[in-house]
């Protein structure tokens, strides 16, 4: 096999092991570096990932309404979140600024319950 097939092979084998729930015991693959090759692949760590998702809000459900929960962000509004799921990242719409100059809008994401 070609030096560039070995390489994709481990890279892809590292990102489907790191796809899977770790068990207790943690263990990395680290794709083999052929001899003649700096090329050294490695996948993201579920630590890292785990703190990008720790970093967002979770919004708080309402007791007796289904499908509605409070922002975590001030005003702190009520929102319908009919059609999403547990974990999903949905947006607050009253937060939803829309910079004249550039014209992108910045609307803040929280974590459903």
């Amino acid at each position: 096999m070609k030096t560039h097939t070995l390489i994709t092979l481990s890279a892809a084998a590292g990102l489907l092991a790191s796809c899977s729930t770790p068990s207790p015991v943690t263990t990395s693959i680290v794709p083999p570096t052929l001899p003649g090759t700096t090329d050294s692949v490695t996948a993201p760590t579920p630590k890292t990932v785990k703190k990008v998702i720790s970093t967002i809000p979770v919004a708080t459900s309402i007791e007796g309404e289904p499908n509605m929960v409070i922002s975590p962000y001030a005003p702190y509004n009520k929102i319908d979140v009919s059609g999403y799921k547990s974990g999903d990242k949905v947006g607050d719409p009253s937060t939803v600024k829309t910079d004249g100059s550039t014209g992108k809008s910045n609307l803040r994401v929280f974590l459903l319950p």
